[in-house]
């Protein structure tokens, strides 16, 4: 374990499938697609989270925020965030994969069918327990994807004002 840019964000990776947060180098970028289908990178998700989550005086408008990547390359959302929202909102985050690694899903095509991820962590969110310790619950138990592969899960949080003590609800 291990601090991280000195925001406060504790770094978790105690297991050899899970591992501590990688850095997503200056010149690549992470994206999700949002719901108008356009894309929205790491960078411009944080700005955008930044300007939901804190207010002009710099103080956290919410209670907590919980961010949830199962999408191929989401851990590169994971330290934009944390730049973004440093030691103003209390916050933690997970993501199925690093920045460079693509999120095994199942070969069907059901809509909402999640991906192996989400198939260990879900179970372990409905338990009373931090959501931190739900990320290490199911990193503890990782699915295998096919032939050995696994998934290297990355989990953030703003430990330094409490992240590391959020609840599912």
């Amino acid at each position: 374990m291990g601090w991280f840019r000195g925001f406060g964000a504790f770094l978790h990776g105690r297991s050899p499938t899970w591992a501590v947060l990688a850095i997503q180098p200056a010149n690549k970028h992470s994206t999700i697609v949002a719901n108008s289908g356009g894309d929205v990178t790491d960078s411009d998700f944080a700005a955008i989270m930044k300007d939901l989550l804190i207010d002009s005086n710099g103080n956290s408008t919410v209670k907590d925020a919980k961010f949830f990547f199962q999408t191929c390359f989401g851990g590169g959302m994971l330290d934009d965030l944390n730049v973004a929202l440093g030691d103003k909102v209390k916050w933690v985050g997970g993501s199925a994969s690093r920045y460079d690694e693509v999120s095994w899903g199942f070969t069907n095509e059901v809509a909402g069918a999640g991906d192996y991820w989400t198939l260990g962590l879900v179970p372990e969110l409905a338990k009373d327990q931090t959501v931190l310790q739900a990320l290490e619950k199911a990193d503890n138990n990782p699915w295998e994807v096919r032939g050995g592969v696994t998934e290297t899960g990355q989990e953030v949080t703003g430990s330094a004002i409490g992240g590391d003590q959020i609840k599912l609800v």
